[in-house]
């Protein structure tokens, strides 16, 4: 099983999507392809709704970056449900693999432009459906995987690419990692990402 998720590290593309052009359904819903791939977006909250050009533009740029990393989008069809929550960040996400893929986002409803660009849920969450799924017990496997390819994904779409590759291997070969464990402690998910990471980070070195 690791030899399998680790081929979908190492078999990692380089093209860039075509822009797509984004379709609406309904009052709730909208959908955009990518090289075949259909993404479909949900928005029933009126007061998100109100933000849609600049959560479907979010959606479409994680989608792209994904798509970027893999040379291509990790399944034929996704439908990605945006909720609502307090605040203005995104606060929670999840993947839901099998016959119909599905991520559920959860969205501060004063969420700004400039959270959305700070955001790694989104893509996080598109990563995991490129994954097979393992038993609980190795689950840091599959959110250390992810996490590392979210991050490594995100910053090669960055004008500042190099920089930003730089800092990412740089910070944990200081020790950053380290020094975020004693706020991880508590938070048990925060550090199954974290040491997760860590590792496929000490196994690209072999």
């Amino acid at each position: 099983m690791l030899r399998m998720v680790i081929l979908l590290l190492v078999f990692s593309g380089s093209l860039y999507a075509a822009e797509a052009e984004i379709e609406t359904i309904s009052a709730t819903e909208f959908a955009f392809d990518i090289d075949g791939s259909r993404i479909s977006v949900e928005i029933r909250d009126h007061g998100l709704r109100g933000k849609k050009d600049m959560l479907l533009d979010w959606v479409l740029y994680s989608s792209n970056t994904v798509h970027h990393y893999y040379g291509r989008f990790p399944v034929k069809s996704v439908a990605i449900e945006l909720q609502v929550t307090d605040g203005k960040t995104v606060r929670f996400g999840q993947a839901f693999g099998g016959n119909s893929p599905s991520l559920r986002i959860v969205v501060g409803e004063n969420v700004t432009p400039e959270m959305l660009r700070k955001d790694w849920i989104l893509v996080h969450e598109m990563v995991h459906l490129a994954m097979a799924d393992v038993p609980y017990a190795h689950r840091w496997l599959l959110e250390g995987l992810a996490t590392y390819v979210e991050s490594i994904a995100r910053a090669t779409r960055s004008s500042e690419r190099r920089i930003r590759l730089e800092r990412f291997y740089q910070s944990h070969a200081a020790g950053v990692a380290e020094k975020r464990r004693s706020w991880a402690g508590s938070n048990p998910d925060l550090g199954t990402h974290l040491l997760g990471r860590r590792y496929f980070l000490h196994a690209r070195r072999y």
